[in-house]
């Protein structure tokens, strides 16, 4: 479990839009990870507006945002789902991954949203998926 927790954050990270680092706090010492996807009130609002004219992208930064930030499982759930159902390939292999984690175990689920993730690009997802085909998972 915690290997997946461990991956599914270094996918959240590693698919960070490079472009938003402009828009990171300023600072001499060291930031905290989470401290990336801080947004203001204001901002979610913007990006809920974005998304719900269907721009997975900003979803997928709200789900990020309760998820590391705000610590609130069902709104970052909300926000993964939409990004999901909104094409967007990390946020449809997280959404798998999700599936697997063993309390909210949903194989059909999993694999849907794997094998749509690994359509759309994510190479992880089709490893997952052979693992899921072999019984290692």
């Amino acid at each position: 479990m915690k290997k997946h927790q461990m991956l599914l954050t270094c996918l959240l990270v590693s698919s960070f839009n490079i472009m938003q680092a402009d828009n990171a706090p300023k600072s001499d010492g060291p930031i905290a990870g989470n401290q990336l996807f801080e947004l203001s009130k204001h901002e979610q609002e913007l990006l809920a507006a974005k998304a719900a004219k269907g721009d997975s992208e900003a979803a997928f930064q709200l789900y990020q945002y309760y998820d590391l930030v705000a610590s609130d499982r069902i709104e970052s759930l909300f926000w993964l789902r939409t990004a999901a159902g909104l094409k967007h390939p990390i946020a449809e292999y997280n959404l798998g991954m999700f599936y697997l984690d063993n309390k909210y175990f949903n194989l059909p689920q999993a694999k849907q949203w794997l094998q749509q993730a690994k359509r759309d690009g994510v190479l992880q997802a089709e490893k997952e998926l052979k693992k899921i085909e072999t019984g290692e998972k």
